[in-house]
C-alpha cells in the first residue's frame, strides 16, 4: 500500500486581537484545499496585551489547538509558530515585525507597513539576510478581480493608461473620538496617510504598472493635507512617473467625509471602473470610447463565506513553502516605494508624528 504524502501545514501566530485580526483569523479557518492549495493553515498561537485577552480570542473563534500569550515576545519564542501576522496599531508594525524576524519567524504585517521608508528598508534587510519571508498585508492585491484588472490593462483593452483616480473616504466620526483612539492618536500612527492612503497608492501603482518590476523610480509628487488634532484628516496627492510621461495618478483619502471607495482608470480607448469596494474588489466595468460597455464579475464560489484575506494568506503559504522571502505580486521594493512616496506626501503636508515611532 502506497503511503500518502503528508499535507503541509503553515502554522500561524496572530499578534493583536482587534477586529481586523478577528476577520483575518476567521479566513484562516477555511480549508485552503477548497481553493486548490496543497497545504493547510493552522492558528497555533495568539498574542495580546494580556493573556486573558488572548485566551478570550481563542475561545471566541474556537481555536482548539492555539496557545495564548500575554506578550509579543512570548508569541515570537513559541517554536511551533512558522509565521506571524502583525495586526497591531500602525506604531507597532515596525518593532513587532523586526522582533519577529529576529526571532526567526516569517512575517505578514498589516498596512501601513511601517511609519516610514527607512523602517521598511530595515525590515527588508533583515528578511533577506535571514532568508525569512516578509510581506506587507495589502490583501487587495491578491483578489481574483485585481489580477483580472491588471491583465485587462496590460493586454491593452482600454488602450494606453492616461489617468488613475483612487479615492477612499469614510466618516469615522473622528471629532467624537477620544484622543487615544488608534485612528487619531499621533503616538499610534493615526490619520488617513497610514490607514487609507496605502490602498489608493497601491491601486495607482498596480494599474499603472501591472508588473512590479516595471517601475524603477519615485514619482514627482504634489501632496496636500488637512490636519486636525495632529493627524491628517484628509490627504490628496498627484503622482507623475518618468516611465509614463503621458500618465498621472490622483490618490486621496479621508477619515471625515462621506463614504467613497472608487478606482477609475482612464485609457486612450476606454475607462475601467473597479466594482465593489477597492479594498475587496469583485470585478470591473469598462465603458469604451465608442459607447460599448462591458461588465465582468470575478467572484469565486469557494470563497463566498470568506472576508477575502484568504487570497493573501494562500500567497504567504505558497511563497514560504517555495523558500521565497517575498511575493512577486507584492515585493519588498514595492512596499519600500510605497513608504517613500507616503513619506514625501507627509513632508509636503506638514504632518509631524512623534519621533519615538519614527525611529529605526
Amino acid at each position: 500500500m502506497t503511503e500518502q504524502p503528508q499535507t503541509k501545514v503553515l502554522r500561524w501566530g496572530i499578534l493583536a486581537t482587534g477586529g481586523i485580526s478577528t476577520n483575518f483569523t476567521k479566513d484562516l479557518l477555511i480549508d485552503a484545499s477548497t481553493r486548490g492549495q496543497d497545504f493547510k493553515h493552522a492558528v497555533v498561537a495568539v498574542g495580546s496585551r494580556s493573556k486573558d485577552r488572548a485566551d478570550a480570542f481563542i475561545r471566541e473563534l474556537g481555536l482548539d489547538i492555539a496557545k495564548g500569550y500575554g506578550s509579543a515576545v512570548d508569541l515570537f519564542n513559541d517554536p511551533n509558530v512558522d509565521v506571524v501576522y502583525v495586526g497591531t496599531p500602525n506604531s507597532n508594525h515596525y518593532p513587532a515585525s523586526k522582533a519577529a524576524l529576529l526571532a526567526g519567524k516569517h512575517v505578514l504585517c498589516e498596512k501601513g507597513f511601517t511609519i516610514n521608508a527607512k523602517q521598511a528598508e530595515e525590515l527588508v534587510r533583515i528578511s533577506e539576510e535571514k532568508r525569512l519571508f516578509l510581506m506587507e498585508a495589502m490583501w487587495s492585491r491578491f483578489f481574483p478581480a485585481t489580477i483580472a484588472i491588471q491583465e485587462v490593462i496590460a493586454g491593452g483593452k482600454i488602450g494606453t493608461v492616461r489617468r488613475v483616480f483612487a479615492d477612499l473616504a469614510q466618516d469615522f466620526k473622528t471629532f467624537d473620538m477620544d484622543d487615544g483612539h488608534r485612528l487619531i492618536a499621533p503616538s499610534l500612527g493615526g490619520g488617513a496617510l497610514l490607514d487609507l492612503m496605502p490602498y489608493t497608492l497601491h491601486w495607482a501603482l498596480l494599474t499603472l504598472f501591472p508588473h512590479p518590476a516595471e517601475i524603477s523610480s519615485i514619482p514627482k509628487i504634489v501632496g496636500q493635507m488637512t490636519i486636525s488634532r495632529s493627524v491628517d484628516l484628509h490627504t490628496t496627492a498627484v503622482l507623475s512617473f518618468d516611465e509614463l510621461p503621458s500618465a498621472q495618478a490622483v490618490i486621496s483619502g479621508s477619515m471625515a467625509a462621506g463614504t467613497v471607495n472608487q478606482v477609475v482608470v482612464q485609457g486612450s480607448e476606454g475607462t475601467l471602473t473597479v466594482s465593489g469596494v477597492m479594498v475587496a474588489p469583485t470585478g470591473y466595468k469598462i465603458k469604451y470610447n465608442d459607447e460599448r460597455e462591458e461588465t465582468v464579475e470575478c467572484s469565486d464560489p469557494n470563497t463566498d463565506n470568506a472576508f477575502g484575506f484568504c487570497f493573501e494568506q494562500d500567497e504567504v503559504g505558497r511563497q514560504i513553502f517555495a523558500g521565497s522571502v517575498e511575493s512577486p505580486r507584492n515585493n519588498h521594493q514595492t512596499s519600500i516605494r510605497v513608504m517613500t512616496i507616503l513619506d514625501e506626501i507627509k513632508r509636503q503636508g506638514g504632518l509631524i508624528l512623534p519621533q519615538e515611532i519614527e525611529r529605526v
